[in-house]
C-alpha cells in the first residue's frame, strides 16, 4: 500500500468511528446538491425566458425590416404622386388661362354683337357682311 492509499483507508476508518460527523457532512452535501438543483432549475427558466425574449426580438426585427421596406415604398409613391400633382396643377393653370382668354374673347364677341345690333348700318369686318353693304363713299 502506498502512502496515499493508507491515508484514504485511515480517513474511512476515522469516519466510521465518527458516524455523526459523517452524517453531518452527508447532510451538508445533500443541502448543497439541493440548492444547486434549485439554482439549475432557476437558470433553466431564465434560459427559456431569454430564448423567448430573443425570439420576440427577432420577430420584432423582421417586422421592423418589413415596415422599413413599406415606408421606403410609400415614400417613393408619395414622391411620384407629388410630381403628378404638380404636373396636374400646372396643366390646370394652363387650362384656366386658356378658359379665361376664351371667356374674354367671348365677352368681346358679345359686346361686338350687341353694338352691331344697336347700330346695324355699321359694317363689320366679316366678309359676308361687307358683301351685303354698299361701298363707303370715297373721301376726297
Amino acid at each position: 500500500m502506498t502512502r496515499t492509499d493508507t491515508n484514504i483507508a485511515h480517513r474511512k476508518l476515522h469516519s466510521i468511528d465518527k458516524p455523526q460527523e459523517s452524517e453531518g457532512l452527508a447532510q451538508q452535501a445533500l443541502g448543497i446538491v439541493a440548492s444547486l438543483f434549485i439554482e439549475k432549475k432557476e437558470l433553466e427558466k431564465k434560459v427559456v425566458h431569454k430564448e423567448d425574449e430573443i425570439g420576440y426580438l427577432k420577430e420584432t426585427e423582421n417586422q421592423n425590416r418589413l415596415l422599413k421596406t413599406q415606408v421606403q415604398s410609400l415614400t417613393l409613391n408619395k414622391s411620384r404622386l407629388e410630381a403628378k400633382i404638380s404636373f396636374l396643377r400646372q396643366e390646370r393653370e394652363e387650362w384656366h388661362r386658356k378658359f379665361v382668354a376664351e371667356q374674354e374673347t367671348a365677352v368681346q364677341a358679345v359686346a361686338i354683337a350687341n353694338r352691331v345690333q344697336q347700330f346695324p348700318s355699321i359694317p363689320t369686318t366679316s366678309n359676308t357682311n361687307l358683301d351685303n353693304f354698299p361701298s363707303p363713299p370715297s373721301i376726297v
